[in-house]
């Protein structure tokens, strides 16, 4: 009796939680009341798994407008309960179709329990000679969302920089893994089907197919990319300087932290588990940032897959069988590793370049300047935009 009054308290908590992200979904200061008359209730937080303390620092933040407190508590991760559970609520910044928008945005999740992050610093060392401090990442199932964390308009993978409460870019970036797996459900499986031979989309899903493995392959191949933003200059100390303005800065940055993560991969994973992150990526990459409504140049996600589509075709590793499909030469893990090879050493070269660079024009122009073959755009959109007439 005791349990099961538990877990219908626990239940019943979680559809109050889905609720109030309801009412913020559709009236901020609606939400905003829901949210205080909860909070008014002292034992409330602790009841339903969530760190009172922050609860009540969010009210705060939502009467006053100030969002300092929230920024210091995200930065030492204190929104997060004992439980997992989570509920974060700011505003965010989303740059997308290269028009930039600041909306109040919230996410109630619980923590899934991943791999600790691999120790980066020694082999990045080696590479490079520097790099920022990596991006935690935390990776959560959804259970309710609301702004530019909406499972429906909004993004799946949430990043310290876009909180305009995180004024020293310090926290951790928030993976969903259910509007992840949504996604592929949704819509990635059906265009991986149309742009790949079948041989090549099942070699390329095989890994992902128990939903358990997908979470923890997804995560790892998410926490090296974030290695391979923070290599060399870091991701956020360009932000800073400004040296990436618009969507296509952005892509080539995107496509640079893509070619170190699967150096990162090749050097300190096994290769079936380095082929599954790499293979993983490109799932994301070709069955769904490829089919975002932004066009070429004005999404970033558009234009990091055409710039990995570029490296994959100028390698020779991946052509054009004969139903006019994509597929990869050698389908082992092992043969995908080598087939990232191009990608890896002109990322890894394009690093040391920025680094060397010195002043903010050159980085830009450095980015700016990252050739594309004129086959490679007919491919892109003649073969892989055009599986999605740009839906997704």
């Amino acid at each position: 009796m005791i349990i099961g009054a538990c877990e219908s308290e626990g239940s019943l908590s979680q559809d109050l939680m889905k609720t109030v992200c309801m009412t913020f979904q559709s009236n901020v200061e609606e939400g905003t009341k829901a949210l205080i008359r909860l909070a008014s209730d002292s034992g409330f937080g602790e009841r339903i798994g969530l760190p009172a303390g922050f609860i009540s620092t969010t009210v705060r933040a939502l009467r006053t407008n100030d969002w300092s407190e929230v920024g210091s508590a995200f930065a030492n991760k204190e929104f997060i309960g004992g439980s997992g559970l989570f509920l974060l609520i700011g505003p965010y910044m989303r740059q997308h179709c290269a028009t930039p928008s600041l909306v109040l945005t919230g996410v109630y999740g619980r923590v899934i329990p991943a791999e600790p992050a691999p120790h980066f610093s020694s082999v990045i060392a080696e590479l490079f000679g520097q790099a920022e401090e990596i991006d935690e990442l935390v990776s959560f199932h959804c259970l309710a969302s609301f702004g530019h964390a909406d499972a429906d308009r909004g993004e799946a993978f949430l990043v310290p920089d876009a909180w305009a409460f995180c004024n020293n870019k310090a926290g951790p970036a928030l993976n969903n893994m259910t509007f992840q797996q949504q996604r592929m459900d949704r819509c990635g499986d059906k265009y991986l089907s149309s742009v790949f031979s079948a041989p090549s989309r099942e070699f390329l899903t095989r890994s992902l197919a128990n939903p358990a493995a997908a979470t923890m392959i997804r995560h790892r191949e998410f926490q090296f990319h974030e290695a391979g933003h923070a290599a060399g200059l870091g991701l956020h100390r360009k932000l800073s300087m400004g040296v990436l303005p618009t969507a296509w800065h952005r892509g080539v940055e995107e496509w640079r932290a893509d070619g170190v993560e699967f150096e990162l991969l090749a050097r300190m994973l096994p290769a079936e588990r380095a082929g599954e992150a790499i293979a993983a990526n490109y799932c994301l990459r070709f069955g769904v940032d490829a089919h975002r409504r932004g066009q070429i140049e004005e999404d970033t996600d558009v234009v990091a897959a055409l710039l990995c589509l570029d490296s994959l075709l100028a390698g020779g590793s991946l052509y054009i069988d004969v139903d006019r499909k994509l597929r990869f030469k050698d389908e082992s893990f092992t043969g995908l590793i080598d087939a990232s090879e191009r990608h890896r050493s002109n990322a890894l070269q394009f690093t040391i370049d920025e680094s060397s660079a010195g002043f903010e024009d050159r980085i830009q122009m450095l980015y700016g300047s990252l050739p594309v073959e004129r086959s490679t755009r007919v491919i892109f959109e003649g073969l892989i935009r055009n599986a999605s007439r740009d839906t997704c």
